[in-house]
């Protein structure tokens, strides 16, 4: 499996105080990330603004009881404080519920605003850097995306996700500072293993 990066800052889903019960972890898949995905988070109404975990509480929730997701969609959350939130149990390494189901990091802003604070743009600079080291994923495969969560009534696939790169405000203000990221073309990544039993003959059979 891949090894996770941690960030300092990085709240968990047990900070979150969130009910993993509710995530269904037997309907994952892994896969090398391809892409990074950056989508801006606007929230349905103004009151969760005030407080990033419970934004972060509300989506989580949402995107399981009412959209039907196994798990919240985001990899990673940031807020405008610069605060990074664990999105889908397992990491990076975990293909997100998206039409296609291409390995990537999707990467959410959690802003009414399209501009990206000095705190924010730190650490998704950082996101980006790491995740670029760690998976060799290139500039070119970096997209701000508008991401569409069109939920399906009589569809075995409850929710129907889109991610269309775009180009506005929101998109000039990231692309602006990624120029200033270095980027690699080859992974650095650590795997992890172990052995969980052995089966053998354990009779010698002659010859």
């Amino acid at each position: 499996m891949f090894a996770i990066p941690v960030f300092a800052d990085t709240l968990t889903r047990a900070d979150l105080k969130v009910d993993q019960s509710l995530s269904d972890q037997g309907a994952r898949t892994y896969a090398q990330p391809q892409f990074i995905w950056l989508t801006q988070v606007i929230p349905a109404t103004q009151d969760v603004t005030f407080d990033a975990k419970y934004w972060y509480q509300t989506l989580y929730y949402y995107s399981i009881t009412r959209l039907g997701y196994t798990d919240i969609p985001f990899t990673y959350l940031v807020d405008r404080d610069g605060n990074v939130f664990g999105g889908r149990d397992g990491g990076p390494g975990v293909v997100p519920e998206i039409d296609g189901g291409t390995g990537g990091i999707l990467i959410g802003y959690l802003s009414t605003g399209t501009d990206v604070t000095n705190q924010a743009q730190k650490t998704i600079e950082k996101l980006i850097g790491d995740s670029s080291y760690q998976f060799g994923i290139t500039k070119d495969k970096v997209k701000i995306v508008d991401m569409a969560m069109i939920k399906n009534m009589d569809s075995v696939v409850p929710t129907n996700t889109k991610l269309t790169q775009i180009h506005n405000a929101f998109s000039q203000n990231i692309t602006q500072f990624i120029d200033g990221i270095t980027f690699y073309d080859k992974e650095h990544n650590n795997y992890q293993g172990e052995i969980v039993s052995v089966t053998y003959d354990k009779d010698a059979k002659a010859g």
